[in-house]
């Protein structure tokens, strides 16, 4: 499976992250994260009314966007001595927007790279591009084959 390691070094941190091309489930973890931070940023929101504060905003994008792609294909963390503070895969949202901005950005785009299809607006197939599966359609014994668009037992 491809991988990439970030390597990041400051006066507290000393990190190697390594980051993996995702999973079916790596996805479904990065969904469940993301949906997650929506409904807190909509209490966030609905509590707040319409004066959200520019630091509200960037903690619920950085919640949205990046947290959940970079936690859904992290499979390693290494604290390299030596460190001030500890890193490890169970960060917490709150902790990981308060992480320096070039760890993160390093990070996401490790992620990123090993899964563009995650970027807004990346790899999704143009509208009228039809999609077929890279394998062949399984057959039901006695019932034709399944398509996207016939399923045996429910054709009228």
């Amino acid at each position: 499976m491809d991988s990439k390691v970030v390597e990041y070094r400051d006066d507290e941190y000393n990190v190697r992250i390594t980051v993996r091309r995702a999973t079916y489930r790596d996805g479904f973890k990065r969904s469940l994260l993301t949906e997650r931070a929506r409904t807190a940023a909509k209490l966030e929101n609905d509590a707040a009314g319409v004066d959200l504060s520019i630091d509200m905003l960037a903690d619920q994008m950085a919640l949205l966007f990046s947290y959940p792609s970079v936690i859904a294909c992290t499979s390693a963390i290494e604290n390299v001595s030596p460190f001030r503070t500890a890193l490890g895969l169970d960060v917490t949202g709150l902790a990981f927007i308060n992480l320096p901005d070039r760890l993160v950005n390093s990070w996401e785009a490790a992620a990123l790279i090993l899964n563009p299809h995650w970027m807004p607006g990346g790899e999704a197939p143009e509208a009228d591009t039809e999609i077929e599966s890279p394998l062949p359609v399984p057959a039901i014994s006695g019932s034709e084959p399944l398509t996207p668009t016939s399923s045996p037992g429910l054709n009228g």
